[in-house]
């Protein structure tokens, strides 16, 4: 307990799938390249969330909060609060190794700036989420976020492919702290 391991899964041209399990603190998460399965069980247990998804029971269920909720559920890392807009840029300023970057990585946390319709930003003030899969060969990348409007659906929040060649958007990658 308290090891990180770190490996790399490798296939052969028409092999099946692989799908693993990681035990994170406190909860099982199928781990799997682009898998549907991991992302919906991911969306799921946000969706079971207590409040509606409101982890900070302020201003209503918003993009930051499934943000936090990820951070803190999922890795060793420390959240941030913040717009959506500064949630990348304030992990990566609060945490120790983490940078920003340009593009992302299964498992980053993303911030776009408040332009209209980009990563879902639709406020001046950003948007936040996760980066769950990304496909580099059409330069899109899926991602769990979620919003006020969502704050009595079920589920919860979106799971959307956007396409990240665009301005105005960061990453943070944080697979590495998967508890």
């Amino acid at each position: 307990e308290g090891t990180r391991y770190e490996f790399r899964v490798y296939a052969e041209a028409g092999a099946a799938p692989w799908q693993g399990i990681w035990s994170l603190a406190k909860h099982s998460v199928i781990i799997a390249p682009d898998s549907d399965l991991m992302i919906n069980e991911l969306q799921d247990a946000f969706n079971e969330y207590p409040n509606n998804g409101d982890w900070d029971d302020d201003y209503g269920l918003q993009c930051v909060d499934l943000y936090r909720w990820f951070i803190e559920t999922y890795t060793s890392l420390t959240s941030t609060s913040g717009n959506g807009q500064d949630c990348a840029g304030n992990l990566a300023s609060t945490n120790e190794g983490l940078s920003i970057r340009s593009t992302p990585t299964a498992y980053s946390v993303f911030s776009s700036d408040g332009e209209e319709g980009i990563f879902g930003s639709y406020s001046e003030y950003g948007h936040t989420g996760i980066v769950i899969s990304v496909d580099v060969s059409n330069k899109t990348c899926k991602v769990l976020h979620t919003g006020n409007s969502k704050q009595y659906d079920d589920p919860n929040s979106w799971i959307t492919t956007y396409p990240y060649d665009v301005s105005g958007v960061i990453f943070v990658d944080v697979s590495g702290y998967l508890d």
